[in-house]
Order: C-alpha cells, then sequence, then structure tokens
C-alpha cells in the first residue's frame, strides 16, 4: 500500500507539472510574438532557477551542445572540478536540440554531481564526434567508491529513453572511481 500511495502522488504531481508547463509555454510563445526577448530570458531564469548568466565558449557549430556544455562545465568548475572538451557536432541532428538539451544536460549534471564532492581533484571530460554512421558522446568523470547508487535518478533512464527513440544506443561503465557513459546516435 505505501508504494501504491507514493507512486499515486507522485502520477498526481507529474500531471500538475504538465497541466502547469503547457500554460508556462503559452505565456512564452506570447513573449516570443510580441519579440519581448528579455520577457522570455526572465521567464526562463524564474522557473529553471538559474540566476547568473553563464559566458557560452563555443565547442563546436552547435550552439545547443554549446550552451548546456558551458553551463554544466560552469557549475562543475565554481566546485573547483577540472573540464575538459572536445566536441565536433553538426548544427543539425536527429534529435531535435529541445531533445539534445536533456540529453546532455543528465549526463553533465550526473557528472557534476559525482565529481564535485571531489572538488580540485575531481574531473570531467566530454567528446562528441562523429564515428561510422554515429554521433558518438562520451562523457567521463570521477567519484568516491559506492557513489552511484543504481536505479535511484532519472537522468540515465531519461537518456536512453531519447536514445531509443532514435535508434541509438547508450552504454555506461562504472570502474574504479571512474564512470563512462558513451551514446551513440544516428546521424542525419
Amino acid at each position: 500500500k505505501f508504494y501504491d500511495h507514493e507512486l499515486t502522488e507522485k502520477q498526481a504531481k507529474l500531471q500538475r507539472l504538465r497541466h502547469d508547463f503547457r500554460h508556462l509555454i503559452v505565456h512564452l510563445e506570447e513573449l516570443v510574438r510580441a519579440e519581448d526577448y528579455e520577457g522570455v530570458l526572465r521567464e526562463l531564469r524564474a522557473v529553471s532557477g538559474i540566476s547568473n548568466q553563464t559566458a557560452i565558449t563555443p565547442f563546436c557549430e552547435n550552439r545547443t551542445v554549446n550552451a548546456v556544455v558551458s553551463y554544466q562545465f560552469a557549475q562543475a568548475e565554481k566546485l573547483g572540478v577540472n573540464c575538459t572538451a572536445k566536441a565536433f557536432v553538426p548544427e543539425k541532428l536527429a534529435m531535435t536540440n529541445a531533445e539534445l538539451s536533456m540529453m546532455l544536460g543528465n549526463a553533465l549534471e550526473n557528472c557534476v554531481k559525482a565529481a564535485g564532492p571531489l572538488g580540485e581533484g575531481g574531473y570531467i571530460t566530454f567528446e562528441a564526434k562523429p564515428a561510422k554512421g554515429y554521433m558518438l558522446f562520451e562523457f567521463a568523470n570521477n567519484h568516491r567508491p559506492n557513489a552511484y547508487a543504481k536505479g535511484r535518478g532519472v537522468g540515465l533512464a531519461s537518456i536512453k529513453h531519447l536514445c531509443e527513440q532514435y535508434d541509438g544506443r547508450v552504454e555506461a561503465h562504472d570502474e574504479n572511481g571512474e564512470f563512462k557513459l558513451t551514446v551513440f546516435l544516428l546521424v542525419l
């Protein structure tokens, strides 16, 4: 009964979030039509809780990759984590920019959460490149022993779900204090 109650509460909360999100989208669309881009930024920052402006580093020609990697690396660097990236991502991929931002954001946020407690001893690497008809995204980070609790988060599950929609695949390995995630996405 406890689990049924928990599941019912979570489903109701998700339903409320989806309902409220639709209203927010209508509001944002109107701000865009009115060309009130500062208003759009203000609303997005209010909803996300992100108040600072992150400088965007141009890692590749894909603006979504640049924005998400810049933001997540800025979060990691605040914690002293060493971050490196090498990206060759075209402007267009099979998945939408919104889906790409969710995939990258989930992967890199998990990296920051794991490496962050290590401070200056922590590292995150990100590499993206074309490879035999696929776009290959590789993420690696170090972490404290037993830092990953399997099945507790939704980030990796979300990444797997997105990749399955595009005939992609995900490989995850955790060995000797290093977590590696590799995402294969079909190229357009």
